[in-house]
């Protein structure tokens, strides 16, 4: 069940990196997005498996900020809660 706002996407361009694991890692996307051809990205799985992650883990995965290019971040969990 998805509880609390998701907010809309605005996407600068049409074109959207897709996650791809063990390729799409935050370097990579770094890169890409750095490019300037993609309007937006979504990151590898996010693995949880005792609960929800700290900051310094979202902020690793999510990479370095592009304030103009959403990053999506995919979340894998053994179950909905």
């Amino acid at each position: 069940m998805l509880r609390g706002r998701v907010r809309d996407a605005v996407f600068p361009r049409r074109a959207l990196l897709a996650p791809m694991d063990g390729i799409t890692d935050a370097a990579f996307r770094s890169l890409v997005l750095d490019l300037g051809d993609a309007g937006g990205a979504v990151t590898e799985f996010l693995r949880l498996t005792t609960g929800a992650p700290g900051t310094k883990v979202l902020r690793r995965e999510l990479g370095p900020p592009h304030p103009s290019i959403p990053v999506g971040l995919q979340v894998m969990a053994p179950g909905p809660e």
